[in-house]
């Protein structure tokens, strides 16, 4: 829930403007509150990445 809101902030408001304080605020509780999810902003943006990652759909290797 937590990356699926983080996905959408950055949608919504530019990855620029992500920050957990901000996320936080987004989803309304309080920033430390999220700190229980994730440990800090380069965890989030990690986490963020595989989300993204696990959305894309590679190439099948069978076949020509």
């Amino acid at each position: 829930m937590v990356i699926d809101a983080a996905l959408n902030f950055a949608d919504a408001h530019g990855l620029a403007k992500l920050t957990v304080r901000a996320l936080a605020d987004d989803l309304g509780v309080g920033a430390m509150s999220l700190y229980h999810h994730v440990p800090n902003k380069d965890a989030l943006l990690d986490a963020l990445v595989d989300a993204v990652h696990e959305e894309m759909l590679l190439p099948s290797v069978e076949g020509d």
